[in-house]
């Protein structure tokens, strides 16, 4: 067997989790949607707690328009996810099942129910309030502008304390 390795992985809820370790390197992979909007901050002050002091944030995120109510949400999510359906149509072959999931996870992010996407400002207020800043953005889907709205769309993002 090779080497030990430094790599130490943790399965906790996000938001409570204490550990008496800081962290060079924090990955929230699609995580920070899956936060209610109430907790969101929590959840990235406790990252915050955990990194050390020239630790690194990186996030993958699906980001949509904003909107300011249910109906913004639907209408939100509903974009995303039929263009998202369409371009991976047409890219990939798709089963049923994964169909079904894209599908399944536009509705839940319409009703927000497991699914709390929000748009770009809104994710960025958070990480301001929260003591973060983003160093480097690299926007993954669309390359092209689907939604006239250059923030909508899948990007990851290098995070550092501020």
């Amino acid at each position: 067997m090779a080497g030990k390795s430094n790599y130490k992985f943790i399965h906790e809820d996000a938001v409570k989790v204490k550990i008496n370790d800081k962290f060079d390197i924090i990955v929230a992979t699609s995580s920070y949607h899956h936060i209610k909007d109430q907790e969101k901050r929590i959840y990235l002050k406790n990252i915050q707690n955990h990194l050390s002091k020239d630790g690194t944030l990186i996030i993958y995120e699906k980001l949509v328009t904003k909107f300011e109510d249910s109906i913004g949400a639907v209408d939100s999510a509903s974009k995303l996810y039929a263009e998202r359906t369409k371009y991976m149509l047409k890219t990939e072959k798709l089963t049923e099942k994964q169909i079904f999931a894209l599908f399944n996870e536009m509705y839940l992010s319409a009703i927000r129910k497991g699914e709390y996407k929000v748009s770009y400002k809104y994710l960025s207020e958070d990480l301001m309030a929260t003591g973060f800043k983003i160093v480097k953005e690299v926007k993954l889907w669309p390359k092209e502008d689907l939604f006239n709205d250059p923030k909508m769309g899948d990007f990851v993002f290098v995070i550092k304390k501020m």
